[in-house]
């Protein structure tokens, strides 16, 4: 296998893929050297081009082999610091590639036997990008709901008002005449008065006034029994 480890610039600067060796360096004995980023294609031609190790995928990649579960999950993958960005060894970090990723991680293994290579490939994509079209559909969502919450806010508040005009009785407005009556309510205080009053002025009340009464021989007019 040949890597190129000059030409490693990806064309998505926010989503590209890191192989790691996870085996003791030859000349330091250090584990975890990174052998393609992206910031190899800024290297060309520097004889001493700066070298930077992933300790936490060294450590990831021997809790693997050592527990032989090969769904062990990688656990900086919510929030993974690039080593590039964080720099080791008085070796400075670059900007471009601080802030927080989401990473996963896979060995290499070759053969039917799959014989671990000792190397890992690290996938990585900027933490923001991934996670904001769940924000926006978070903010979406906040929209509508309150948009509803003011909805029925005033909906209420229409039924509200509406039941206190229904009830007030002394109220001349056309509207508060139309809903009593729609109601099948009273459109008015004066027109229940004038109704029980003239129940109790109506004839039949008339006619047993005269009922208890008698004409009396040589009298002007009836007298009263008491």
């Amino acid at each position: 296998m040949t890597i190129d480890l000059a030409d490693a610039a990806p064309e998505d600067a926010n989503r590209f893929s890191v192989l790691i060796d996870t085996r003791p360096d030859f000349k330091t004995g250090r584990r975890g050297l990174i052998l393609r980023h992206p910031y190899w294609s800024a290297t060309k031609g520097e004889s001493d081009p700066p070298l930077y190790y992933a300790d936490a995928v060294v450590k990831w990649a021997d809790s693997m082999r050592d527990t032989g579960n090969d769904a062990l999950p990688f656990e900086s993958k919510a929030e993974y610091t690039d080593p590039v960005a964080a720099g080791d060894d008085g070796v400075p970090g670059q900007a471009p590639y601080e802030g927080k990723w989401l990473a996963s991680a896979n060995r290499v293994r070759v053969g039917p036997d799959k014989v671990d290579t000792g190397w890992v490939v690290v996938v990585q994509e900027r933490r923001d990008e991934v996670l904001q079209p769940v924000r926006n559909l978070q903010w979406r969502l906040g929209y509508v709901g309150l948009v509803a919450c003011v909805v029925v806010l005033v909906l209420v508040a229409l039924m509200w008002t509406g039941m206190v005009l229904v009830m007030d009785t002394s109220s001349r407005s056309p509207v508060t005449r139309l809903l009593r009556k729609w109601a099948g309510l009273p459109t008015s205080a004066t027109s229940g008065a004038t109704g029980t009053f003239a129940r109790g002025s109506s004839l039949p009340g008339a006619g047993t006034a005269r009922l208890g009464a008698t004409i009396t021989p040589g009298t002007d007019g009836p007298r009263t029994l008491r």
